[in-house]
C-alpha cells in the first residue's frame, strides 16, 4: 500500500476528479448480482459534505442486507440529533470497528465503512477485519465534482464542519494506493476452482506416468495434498498490475494510477475464462484467457527485465531471446493454486509463461510432444517436470475488479 497527502500528487489528485461514471456496483446488472453472491467491505472516504453519506445510502437501497458502520451514529441521541464530542471520537471509531467486525465474523454483506478515512490508519482496522474474514475490499469515494473543493463542501456538510476543519482534513487527506490492483474471485468459486485444482492434479499425477516418474526424482512426496502450499485458497486472485510501493519513480506505474478507466473499473465485475493449467516441480496455476477488447488498460502486469531473463532459463541451449517475441497479449494472466514452500508466489506466474513459450518452441521446431487425453484435460508433458493441461471446456467465472492494499 502506498499513501501521500493528495497535495502532493497533482495528478492523481485530477484524474480522481476526471472520474465521472457512475459506481458499477450500483448500476451495473453482473455486478451487482455478484456484490450479492460474495463478501465485500466497502470502505467509503471522503470529506464532509462530499456525498459519502449519500452513496452510503444509495447502495443500502441496492442492497437490502447492508450494514453501515459509521463514527457518526455513536453520536446521534435517541432523537436523532448529531451531539459531536471531539473527546470521545477514539471511542466512536473503535465503536464503528467493531460493528464491522462482528457484521463480517456474521457474513454479512455487503460491510461499509462510513467514515471521513482520511488517512491511512483510519481505514487499516477495517483491512485487517477484511483479511481476517475474506472480504473482498472496495475502497470507493463519492463521485461528485465538489468533492475537493471547501466552499461548497462547508455549504453542503450536514453537521456544521467549520470551514477550517474542512480544509485541514483536504490538507491531511491521503491518496491510498494498492501494492497491486487484480480480479477477485469470490469464496464460493474461490473453494470450488481450489477444489478442482487437487481433483486435475490427481489425475495428471495418475495418468502421466513420466510426469510422475519425474517428480518422484526431485520430491520426496508427490501426494497432491502436500506437493504445494496452496495459499489464498478462498479468495482467488488474477493480478491485473503490481504497483509496490515505489510507484511514482516509475512513469509507466504513475500512468497506470493516474488513469481514470482504472479509477472507474474499482468495484467492477470482469468475467474471466480459465483455459488451462501449468504444472511445474514448484508452482500450479490456472491459464486465464484475457481479451483485450474487454479489459483494454487494465492489463499491465507483461514481464519485466529480470522476469524475462528468469523465462530464458527454461532455454537451455542456444540463444532463444526471439522466444519472447512470441508472448501474447496477457499470457502471465493466471491464478495461483499451489507454490513449493519457499518460493515466491509471482513464480507460478513465470512458469506458466515459460511453460506456454516451451510448448510453442517444440512446436516450431518439429519436437516430439508427449501428450495424453483424459476426460477434464489433455496433458502436453514437455519434460523437466513440465506440465501444460488444456482444458476440454473452459471455465467462466465472474471477478470483481480491485485492489490489494
Amino acid at each position: 500500500m502506498s499513501k501521500l497527502e493528495i497535495g502532493e500528487l497533482s495528478d492523481l489528485f485530477k484524474s480522481k476528479l476526471a472520474v465521472t461514471s457512475e459506481h458499477p456496483f450500483l448500476t451495473d446488472p453482473d455486478t451487482i448480482d455478484f456484490v450479492k453472491n460474495s463478501k465485500i467491505l466497502f470502505i467509503n472516504r471522503g470529506l464532509p459534505g462530499s456525498g459519502k453519506s449519500t452513496l452510503s445510502n444509495r447502495i443500502k437501497k441496492v442492497y437490502q442486507n447492508t450494514v453501515v458502520c459509521a463514527g457518526d451514529d455513536f453520536f446521534m441521541d435517541e432523537c436523532g440529533n448529531y451531539n459531536f464530542d471531539h473527546d470521545k471520537l477514539h471511542e466512536a471509531h473503535l465503536s464503528a470497528q467493531q460493528k464491522a467486525r462482528q457484521a463480517c465474523k456474521n457474513e454479512k454483506s455487503p460491510v461499509i465503512s462510513d467514515n471521513t478515512n482520511v488517512k491511512f490508519w483510519e481505514v487499516k482496522p477495517y483491512l485487517d477485519i477484511a483479511k481476517e474474514f475474506n472480504y473482498i475490499v472496495v475502497i470507493i469515494e463519492p463521485r461528485t465534482a465538489h468533492k475537493f473543493d471547501v466552499d461548497k463542501l462547508f455549504i453542503l456538510n450536514k453537521h456544521n464542519v467549520p470551514k477550517e476543519t474542512i480544509r485541514r482534513k483536504l490538507k491531511e487527506f491521503q491518496v491510498i494506493v494498492p501494492l497491486y490492483f487484480a480480479w477477485y474471485l469470490n469464496e464460493t468459486d474461490s473453494l470450488r476452482l481450489n477444489r478442482f485444482a487437487k481433483e486435475c492434479l490427481a489425475e495428471l499425477l495418475d495418468k502421466c506416468v513420466s510426469f510422475r516418474r519425474d517428480l518422484s526424482n526431485i520430491r520426496s512426496d508427490i501426494k497432491p495434498e502436500t506437493l504445494f502450499e496452496y495459499k489464498n485458497q478462498r479468495k482467488l486472485h488474477c493480478t491485473a498490475k503490481f504497483v509496490g510501493k515505489n510507484w511514482l519513480k516509475n512513469s509507466s506505474l504513475r500512468d497506470y494510477v493516474t488513469n481514470p478507466c482504472v479509477s472507474e473499473s474499482i468495484g467492477k465485475t470482469f468475467k474471466l475464462e480459465i483455459i488451462g493449467f501449468s504444472v511445474s516441480k514448484r508452482s500450479m496455476a490456472f491459464d486465464v484467457c484475457l481479451k483485450e477488447k474487454h479489459v483494454g488498460k487494465l492489463w499491465g502486469n507483461d514481464l519485466n527485465n529480470h522476469e524475462q531473463l528468469e523465462i530464458l532459463e527454461f532455454f537451455k541451449e542456444g540463444n532463444n531471446n526471439s522466444i519472447l517475441d512470441r508472448i501474447d497479449f496477457a499470457d502471465r494472466a493466471h491464478l495461483t493454486i499451489g507454490i513449493r514452500s519457499g518460493e515466491k508466489s509471482y513464480k507460478a506466474g513465470i512458469d506458466l509463461v515459460g511453460t506456454k513459450l516451451m510448448k510453442k518452441y517444440n512446436e516450431l521446431n518439429g519436437s516430439n510432444i508427449k501428450t495424453v487425453q483424459t476426460d477434464k484435460f489433455e496433458i502436453i508433458y514437455l519434460n523437466d517436470c513440465l506440465c501444460y493441461c488444456k482444458l476440454n471446456n473452459s471455465i467462466k467465472i465472474n471477478t470483481l475488479f480491485t485492489g490489494d492494499y
